[in-house]
């Protein structure tokens, strides 16, 4: 892409040439022949699951996000109205409904 400013008077004018680009994709090697497309990786379409590779299978799973694979959240089930509040005591966030700590400051403004 270039441009070009011309200025005459008290007259500016930029004049814009664009380059057209093409991408093209294509598979090489086995992929086709061998099943393991992008659209074969997951045998499952579940709701909010992402593609995880596992090496024990060597293969591609559904699975599904969770806090509970996390190593810096605490392995607690939360309740209803749950907030991640980080405790520096055991280093992990930890899921509660207390939000008493002498470090948190919330700061909503005036009213």
């Amino acid at each position: 892409m270039s441009y070009t400013t011309t200025i005459s008077n008290n007259n500016v004018t930029i004049s814009l040439d664009t380059t057209d680009i093409s991408v093209s994709l294509s598979r090489t090697g086995g992929q086709g022949a061998k099943g393991d497309s992008w659209t074969d990786t997951l045998s499952t379409e579940e709701d909010q699951a992402v593609p995880l590779y596992d090496t024990d299978s060597s293969s591609w799973t559904a699975h599904r996000l969770t806090t509970r694979n996390l190593s810096d959240v605490a392995d607690v089930a939360p309740t209803d109205g749950s907030l991640l509040i980080y405790n520096g005591t055991t280093s992990k966030y930890t899921p509660t409904t207390n939000l008493d700590n002498d470090n948190l400051i919330l700061s909503g403004g005036t009213f």
